[in-house]
């Protein structure tokens, strides 16, 4: 719902022009102000688990942004960015009372947003209140030092233990991409964001990405309270604030066993598979890198072939990176069928993945003709 326009043009003493491109607040900013775009328009984006920043929604004229978050005290699970050049309403929360006297909508408006919002947190809230009535009360914090420009804190509840721990995350000013590799590895200025993506408790060592934390069935949670002292023997060291590159393949080899015991997903496993060769690279260890990339590629292909919920953009997505890792691992020929599936796949002629995917099948036949001349030669 929108706040009525008549309403809002009574606020123009809290009106801002903003350019294309502006930042409104970060992800994990507490807000101290609602937002209200009166022309134009904001995008929210967020840091995903590939450390890509994405556009996951937006607010046009006459909605809000950063509401929940302000009202509540909370960090914003996005950030809002002008994707054009915008006029919004930015009212400090001290002025609300103020603001809602001029435009009685705008109270309306933020009163239904509150109410959906806590329907929303009832909903994710455990069934299992006794479970939740005796976990710590004190939640473990992050060890100290945390640079505040590129990480915010965030609160997880562990699954397995049922401790509260803090944990940091990349912030998307953060987030400074310097060069792709074709295999869609991101080498960044700075922080590699993908070394966050897994989250890890620091009772238990349960590891997993946060889309899926905290959706552990009973025997996935029996089976992972059994192997807590195996996770623990890997490393007792908390994985909650800053990461070393050490400290991320850990991450990732927790993660690698916890979902081993979880409901099987071989797009998952794959994934893992495939930072595990990332962080090898960064390292220059070519061999160690063959070798994840080996088991990567077969994991994904097995993910193309097994799955049925994998969908179009997804399969297109594993085709290619089936490709591209073939033709790393030193076999063209089949690098290149799998790059025509890309190209074959009815995509939008404008898909990026499609684009790169007619270069690498190029490059993928420069490679077989090249092995062929070898092949004769000798």
């Amino acid at each position: 719902m929108a706040a009525e326009a008549e309403g809002l043009n009574r606020l123009t003493r809290f009106a801002q022009r903003v350019p294309d491109g502006a930042l409104i607040y970060d992800q994990g900013e507490v807000p101290r102000r609602i937002v209200v775009v009166l022309r134009g328009h904001l995008q929210f984006e967020v840091v995903g688990e590939d450390g890509v920043v994405t556009v996951v929604g937006g607010a046009g004229a006459g909605q809000m942004a950063g509401h929940i978050a302000a009202v509540n005290a909370r960090p914003t699970s996005a950030a809002a960015r002008a994707s054009e050049e915008t006029i919004l309403l930015s009212i400090p929360l001290g002025s609300l009372a103020e603001a809602f006297k001029d435009a009685p909508g705008l109270a309306v408006q933020l009163a239904e947003a509150l109410e959906a919002a806590d329907r929303i947190g009832k909903s994710h809230t455990s069934n299992d209140a006794q479970r939740r009535a005796a976990r710590d009360a004190v939640t473990i914090p992050v060890p100290a030092g945390v640079d505040e420009q590129t990480f915010f804190v965030d609160i997880a509840d562990c699954p397995i233990c049922d401790s509260a721990f803090e944990y940091v995350r990349i912030r998307t000013r953060g987030v400074r991409p310097a060069h792709r590799d074709s295999d869609l590895r991101v080498s960044y200025n700075g922080v590699d964001p993908t070394w966050y993506a897994v989250v890890v408790c620091p009772q238990c060592s349960f590891a997993s990405y946060r889309d899926d934390f905290d959706a552990v069935t009973p025997g996935e949670h029996d089976r992972l309270v059994a192997t807590t002292a195996d996770r623990r023997a890997i490393s007792a060291k908390a994985m909650t604030g800053a990461r070393s590159a050490q400290d991320a393949e850990i991450a990732l080899e927790l993660a690698m066993r916890s979902y081993a015991l979880r409901q099987p997903n071989e797009r998952r496993q794959a994934v893992l598979l495939h930072r595990r060769a990332w962080l090898a690279r960064a390292a220059d260890d070519t061999v160690r890198e063959m070798e994840w990339l080996e088991r990567a590629r077969d994991a994904y292909q097995s993910a193309y072939e097994r799955d049925p919920e994998v969908d179009e953009d997804s399969a297109l997505r594993a085709a290619y990176l089936i490709g591209d890792l073939t033709l790393r691992l030193g076999d063209p020929r089949a690098a290149g069928r799998w790059f025509e599936v890309c190209t074959k796949a009815g995509a939008s002629e404008q898909s990026g993945l499609v684009r790169m995917a007619r270069e690498r099948l190029h490059d993928a036949r420069e490679a077989a003709k090249a092995q062929a001349d070898v092949a004769k030669a000798s």
